[in-house]
């Protein structure tokens, strides 16, 4: 940009009224904004000036927009060709994948206000993963502090952006479409050839310290290389890292950053992302499920932005509950899941004097009913989240902790596969062929 052109009366009027741009907090940001394993194709970076005073928001987000999430990927024993038919079976840990949890960390350069001076920021994130469709990201700032959480369901479409210092939560339709197949379903995608580049193994390299076997991917864009370097353990054929750079930018990251030892200033002029750092693969997580809940905490100042929905996990309580309420069997109406009379009957008692099936059943449909939801959560989830006329129940009589019994099905909008509801409230994926009966 030309810093030495003068500006037009008007802009000084303008900029007298309007008074200073606010400073642009990085961190905030991209705990708010910062896509969810949303892989994007990556150009070269765009810098961020300060001096773009009306554009900094946008220009963060384009800074944003060229980190690709990290993922996981396999080869196969035996050699490697380099053609994309190497990956064409199911790759462990991209194509099905039930809890994963991994590190990253993203890689800044700052310029100084005078642009004499350059030094870096670090901003690291503690991924998870839970099928189907659940992420959650916690961001640390720079004192090592954990600053904010997002937690996102791609089934529901829902994220919730949890402010851990002012304690403030904001639930809001999904940003940055991440991937409902999984974190790393998009390295399947690079690996096959759908993406486009080229696949090569590069030998034997050491990531944090363990011997791996190093598998680049590369592709031209605009007269450079886009790169991305995955690490896997020589022993176990384990996925341990991945670097993706920036064109021009080194692999080694950690190295890059300790070449310039430059103290942090307040004032600056621009930033240049140059690349993310995946760590920490974990794919045996033991994760519990209310850590992907859309459910904020309690104390929390709640701004609720998004239309009201049922979840799969709550519609899946509700029957539950419902059994519950019924004795341990499931009910013979989907729609009319238990007793209105007794139901009625149950409420009007205090909570010490119900039964905990009762307090069970009411809790769930106090919750659904606190988003305004008035109607069977039923059909408010299958009108949000089914294909239409995909359904069916097949659960009257059922049993509670039957494993064998089927009692409902439905196919999600956008997935090839039914997700079949069982009777010890177990939830699988289904193919057409594995359905009782076709609708």
């Amino acid at each position: 940009m030309n810093e030495n052109r003068k500006n037009e009366p008007w802009e000084n009027e303008l900029s007298q009224v309007l008074g200073p741009a606010p400073e642009p907090d990085f961190q905030q940001w991209q705990s708010k904004f910062l896509p969810v394993n949303q892989p994007v194709a990556i150009d070269v970076a765009p810098a961020l000036h300060r001096q773009d005073k009306s554009k900094w928001t946008l220009l963060l987000k384009l800074v944003a927009s060229v980190f690709f999430a990290c993922g996981l990927i396999w080869w196969a024993l035996g050699g490697f060709s380099g053609s994309h038919q190497a990956f064409a079976g199911e790759i462990p840990g991209v194509d099905t994948v039930n809890q994963i949890t991994w590190n990253e960390v993203f890689f800044v350069r700052v310029t100084s206000q005078d642009g004499k001076r350059t030094w870096f920021r670090k901003d690291r994130h503690e991924c998870a993963y839970q099928h189907p469709g659940k992420y959650r990201t916690t961001y640390f700032g720079e004192d090592g502090k954990p600053n904010s959480v997002t937690i996102t369901d791609t089934k529901a479409n829902r994220t919730l952006v949890l402010n851990l210092k002012d304690r403030e939560a904001v639930l809001k339709v999904a940003e940055g479409r991440p991937d409902s197949r999984g974190p790393f379903a998009w390295v399947g995608d690079q690996l096959r050839g759908k993406i486009g580049g080229t696949v090569s193994i590069r030998g034997t390299h050491k990531f944090d310290n363990i011997d791996c076997t190093e598998v680049l991917w590369k592709r031209m864009s605009i007269g450079e290389a886009q790169v991305l370097h995955f690490y896997f353990d020589i022993a176990n054929k384990k996925l341990t890292g991945i670097n993706m750079t920036n064109p021009g930018e080194k692999t080694d990251l950690e190295s890059t950053v300790g070449e310039i030892q430059n103290p942090a200033e307040e004032k600056w002029s621009s930033m240049t992302p140059i690349g993310v750092r995946t760590t920490d693969i974990n794919l045996n997580s033991q994760l519990d499920k209310s850590m992907f809940s859309l459910d904020p905490p309690s104390g929390y100042k709640v701004e609720n932005v998004a239309p009201p929905t049922v979840t799969e996990d709550e519609l899946l309580e509700y029957l539950a509950a419902a059994a519950d309420f019924n004795n341990g069997v499931f009910p013979d109406s989907f729609e009319q899941a238990f007793d209105s009379k007794k139901f009625n009957e149950a409420s009007m008692k205090t909570r010490a004097d119900r039964s905990s099936a009762e307090n069970r059943l009411i809790d769930i449909r106090d919750k659904i009913m606190m988003r305004e939801i008035y109607r069977s959560p039923v059909l408010k989830f299958l009108e949000d989240h089914a294909v239409a006329n995909s359904s069916q129940y097949v659960g009257a009589d059922v049993k509670v902790g039957e494993t064998d019994k089927l009692i409902f099905w439905y196919k999600p909008k956008g997935s090839s596969k039914h997700r079949g509801f069982y009777g010890d409230l177990k939830i699988k994926d289904l193919a057409e062929s594995d359905l009782p009966i076709k609708l």
